[in-house]
């Protein structure tokens, strides 16, 4: 199953709500500039299920974007994006242990701003199922949704570590 369609300009989407990213990556042909306001829904497990199986490439995966990462290439040079994606694990896997100990104490503001940071930095990257957990989690934490930003945080470093894995993977597979 396809989530992410690689045709698409998945940067559109990078301030777009949980629901609407959600419905958007269930029907890619669909218009979201006019949709900003939707609730979480249920399709949340779906998208966030780390442990389903992808294909060696990645060119089925939901956690990384092959469209996104060929993006980088062009934008820079096949040589230098394995090195790119590299630091951004390594900054990102910072970036999940101030979440974890934000969550650990309960600091909301550090959440939200942990998660959109790294909702960011994951979409530049191909990070596409660590993107839409991070901006449920900032949504939640816009909307004061305290209980429910933790439950979902609670799954952010299990997203991130096989996101990550399968970052370096494709890294490793290079870019020529």
């Amino acid at each position: 199953q396809v989530l992410l369609d690689p045709g698409r300009d998945t940067n559109a989407e990078n301030e777009h709500s949980n629901g609407v990213a959600q419905q958007v990556l269930l029907d890619p042909g669909r218009d979201t500039d006019a949709e900003n306001e939707h609730s979480n829904g249920v399709e949340q497990q779906v998208l966030l299920n780390p442990g389903r199986d992808t294909n060696a490439k990645n060119e089925h995966s939901d956690f990384v974007d092959q469209q996104v990462l060929l993006d980088l290439v062009r934008d820079t040079n096949a040589e230098i994006v394995p090195e790119l994606i590299t630091l951004y694990i390594e900054d990102s896997q910072r970036r999940v242990a101030v979440i974890s100990e934000a969550i650990t104490k309960g600091d909301f503001n550090c959440l939200e701003f942990e998660t959109h940071t790294i909702g960011s930095s994951a979409i530049a990257h191909g990070n596409a199922r660590l993107h839409l957990l991070a901006r449920s989690i900032e949504q939640l934490c816009q909307q004061n949704e305290h209980t429910q930003a933790f439950e979902q945080a609670q799954q952010i470093a299990e997203v991130a570590k096989e996101s990550f894995r399968q970052l370096a993977q494709r890294a490793k597979q290079g870019f020529a």
